[in-house]
């Protein structure tokens, strides 16, 4: 027996007892075990993801599969081979040695070494339709079938269908038989195709067809609804609303167009995958040297195809106009014109391009006609709304043939016949449009009343109407009231209501001379005014202001001024600020006091005893003696409180 010695404990293990100086001591050896076997494992791991895609790569043949071994030896073997995942396999190279129990490498090829397209493609046909059956005599035809096509090693078919003893002649027959089905049905090549069709409604429908080139080189089209598809578009969709959809080949599904664009434009991709044709293998080989396999081949091919249409589709378009006249403000008698830009609204259900119609040349744009009224004047400016106002007064309508689609047009002119406010008003009426031009695609328009870009003022050139006025009294006596007639000519009917200001300037110690200008500085501010009056004149006749009462004597004189017509709103101003302060003799008054009448003379007061002078000196004489008699009392009251106090301080003193 070998004994072991525990090394002494270090001092600071010797002063613990505890168990826990235990399990710390020998922390150490675990942290280095646990390190050493973390150090193996990833090293393994290294090894293994290392080797993984090697081992991937290399299958093993487990042994044989399904078919015949020759009862004379046991061991000549006809039908395919077993891969260690499952997989059938034939044998590519008679006479080499057996696959069973060595690795493999495959690969996937359209070209199999040693052979021509029609080869490879009848060996891709026999692998996908029998590689996989699980029947002796159809496994080992077949196999026979693969080495009459790659090579029988100097030896017969029948030599090897001897392999399958009593069952020789129906294997040979069954192989002849693949080998006929095999130079028929057997595809290079595999491709789509994809037809597409679209009518003026906004539908359509589409199709697919699947072909595959024989070994022969000839074409030949694959049944209908044999294989399914995908299907998907571009501005357009299934007309079961999917995008994208399946379908089958030589099937028609009916599609719907998307948009709203007159040119429609759709493009269809179809596309099959996972198709029994063409000449895709799968080939292994083995480092061993031994026979090159070919595996039963999973349906591979894919087939895409891709197409354009166009049409063009008749749904209605909605024209509009956005206009600017020609001149903002322009006078009377001036040509104006309105300036037309014509495009496209967008709207439900219509196009959001100008529509167009087969005309001799091809395609051309649907003409319309835009309606252009000038409505005015009005004597107020113009507000927005969605109508023209009943019975708005017109100054004409013209009409603009617009035959070239969306652009900038120009009306004809109208002549401004007044001043005031005018507005241009459009509108578009599909009865314009000739019916084989695309009456029935127009839909109709027209403009608000009243925007702001298509009005345009005539400014008035104010007037100032002639005013003659006269006083109703050339001499009035004092307290008497003076009236002014004014006699009015002409004033624009348009005017509206003016106010008119009488001045009545005064007194004057003279009558002012007639024709004097009293103004100074356009100013009257510096006379005397007596009193004013304020008149409203509507219209041409006579007019008299308001009563002005004068009481002073003097001579006095009336004056006018105005301030116009009114322009609040807006408006222009048809009567000019006006007034006149020049002096007439038809509009001076005298106040004179009647000849009879004298000023009175004021009546002396009655008095009593004594004249004004006696009275004056008694008042005076009483003043004094109440004084008197005041000063006295205030004396007196201070001897009697001095006393008071003394008496009181003496009494204090004593004992």
């Amino acid at each position: 027996m070998t004994s072991t010695q525990i090394p002494p404990p270090s001092p600071a293990a010797a002063t613990s007892n505890s168990p826990s100086s235990d399990r710390e001591s020998s922390r150490p050896f675990v942290s280095s075990a646990v390190g050493a076997v973390a150090l193996a494992l990833a090293i393994v791991f290294v090894i293994v993801l290392v080797a993984v895609p090697r081992v991937a790569l290399a299958l093993p043949s487990a042994g044989h599969g399904v078919g015949h071994l020759w009862r004379n030896d046991n061991l000549s073997w006809l039908g395919t081979y077993r891969m260690a995942d499952g997989r059938l396999a034939f044998c590519l190279e008679a006479g080499k040695p057996s696959p069973v129990g060595n690795d493999y490498t495959e690969e996937i090829t359209d070209d199999a070494p040693g052979l021509g397209p029609a080869e490879t493609a009848r060996l891709a046909y026999i692998s996908r339709m029998w590689a996989a059956t699980g029947d002796a005599d159809t496994a080992a035809a077949a196999q026979l079938a693969v080495w009459t096509i790659t090579g029988l090693n100097g030896h017969t078919q029948r030599y090897y269908a001897g392999r399958a003893n009593e069952r020789a002649e129906i294997v040979l027959g069954q192989a002849n038989a693949m080998l006929g089905e095999a130079e028929r049905e057997a595809s290079t090549a595999i491709r789509s195709g994809l037809e597409l069709h679209l009518d003026d409604d906004g539908t359509g429908w589409v199709t697919s067809t699947i072909d595959v080139q024989k070994v022969t080189g000839a074409w030949d089209h694959v049944p209908d609804q044999r294989h399914g598809g995908v299907i998907d578009f571009t501005g357009a969709h299934l007309d079961t609303g999917e995008n994208p959809g399946g379908i089958a080949n030589g099937q028609v599904r009916g599609i719907q167009i998307e948009g709203s664009s007159e040119a429609a434009e759709v493009t269809a991709r179809v596309r099959y995958e996972n198709l029994p044709y063409g000449r895709t293998i799968t080939v292994a080989s083995s480092p061993a040297g031994s026979q090159r396999l070919l595996y039963a081949a999973e349906p591979s091919g894919t087939t895409s195809d891709e197409t354009t249409e166009h049409a063009l589709l008749p749904l209605p378009f909605q024209p509009r106009v956005v206009t600017r006249t020609s001149e903002a403000v322009a006078a009377a008698g001036t040509d104006l014109r309105d300036d037309l830009h014509v495009d496209v609204a967008v709207a439900d259900g219509a196009l959001t391009e100008w529509g167009h119609y087969p005309g001799a040349d091809g395609l051309l744009p649907i003409p319309v006609t835009v309606r252009s009224t000038l409505l005015g004047p009005f004597p107020d400016p113009i507000v927005e709304a969605d109508e023209r106002p009943e019975g708005a007064p017109e100054v004409c309508t013209v009409e603009t043939w617009v035959v070239s689609g969306p652009g900038d047009y120009t009306t004809p002119s109208c002549t401004l016949p007044a001043a005031g406010f005018y507005v241009w008003v459009e509108s578009i009426d599909a009865a314009d449009t000739p019916v084989d031009q695309g009456r029935d695609r127009v839909r109709g328009w027209k403009s608000r009343f009243g925007v702001a870009s298509e009005v345009t003022r005539s400014p008035v050139v104010p007037t100032v109407p002639r005013i003659r006025t006269t006083v109703d009294s050339a001499s009035i006596a004092p307290g008497e009231c003076a009236v002014d007639e004014l006699l009015v000519e002409n004033l624009a009917p348009s005017a509206g209501p003016i106010t008119v200001e009488s001045l009545l300037l005064g007194p004057f110690t003279k009558r002012p001379a007639d024709g004097a200008d009293l103004s100074q500085d356009g100013s009257i501010d510096h006379h005397p005014v007596a009193g004013t009056a304020l008149v409203t004149i509507t219209a041409d006749g006579s007019a008299s202001t308001p009563c002005v009462t004068v009481n002073e004597p003097g001579h006095y004189v009336f004056v006018f001024r105005s301030e116009g017509s009114d322009t609040t709103g807006g408006r222009d101003q048809v009567v000019a600020p006006f007034a006149d302060f020049v002096a007439h003799d038809s509009e001076s008054i005298e106040v004179v006091p009647p000849e009879d009448e004298t000023p009175p003379t004021p009546a002396p007061l009655a008095f009593t005893g004594a004249d004004g002078l006696g009275n004056g000196i008694l008042a005076a004489l009483g003043a004094l003696l109440l004084g008197g008699a005041l000063l006295a009392g205030t004396g007196l009251a201070r001897v009697v409180r001095r006393r008071r106090e003394a008496v009181r301080s003496s009494r204090s003193a004593q004992p």
